[in-house]
């Protein structure tokens, strides 16, 4: 069992800034796609409406995103016990605040980047999983590589989610 913590508090804290770190770099990442994103076309009545229940959406998924960010950002001073805790509950929100996304229907010209988003989605949702079983399992490995993971993939899903912002106008 070579990669169970054998530091105690301190290699948890240190596993868990890891964590923290590499999800902090993404995110500034992904926040800086979506600056300023915002196109001029001419939507059809569809994409409006598509674009009118999207909107509808967003503060759910913004609190999800932000309890995301706060969690990855205070997890190197969490116990294992409480990043089980925090990222599966986080799990759970994410999932509330996504199912509707995911029952959207894009129209035509938007099907590929609501595609792109919606593939992404469930990536997230496995990396928080997986998370909180690291820190289930005191698993060293586990947590760096979830916390890789969940960097990427909301990563990308910011970047993702940026492109439909554009193509539907908003900001």
């Amino acid at each position: 069992m070579a990669d169970r913590d054998t530091c105690g508090a301190a290699g948890r804290r240190r596993r868990w800034s890891a964590v923290a770190l590499a999800g902090l770099v993404a995110l500034a990442v992904a926040s800086g796609a979506t600056a300023g994103a915002t196109q001029n076309t001419k939507l059809s009545s569809a994409e409006r409406a598509f674009r009118k229940a999207y909107v509808a959406l967003v503060p759910n998924l913004n609190a999800a995103s932000t309890a995301i960010i706060t969690a990855v950002r205070n997890a190197g001073k969490d116990t294992d016990a409480q990043v089980v805790t925090i990222f599966t509950r986080l799990a759970r929100q994410w999932t509330t605040a996504t199912r509707p996304l995911l029952a959207l229907k894009a129209p035509a010209p938007d099907t590929g980047l609501f595609a792109a988003v919606t593939t992404r989605v469930p990536k997230v949702e496995a990396d928080l999983l997986a998370t909180a079983q690291a820190g289930r399992t005191h698993s060293v490995s586990a947590g760096k590589t979830a916390g890789e993971h969940l960097a990427t993939d909301f990563n990308a899903l910011g970047v993702a989610v940026g492109a439909l912002k554009k193509r539907l106008g908003l900001p």
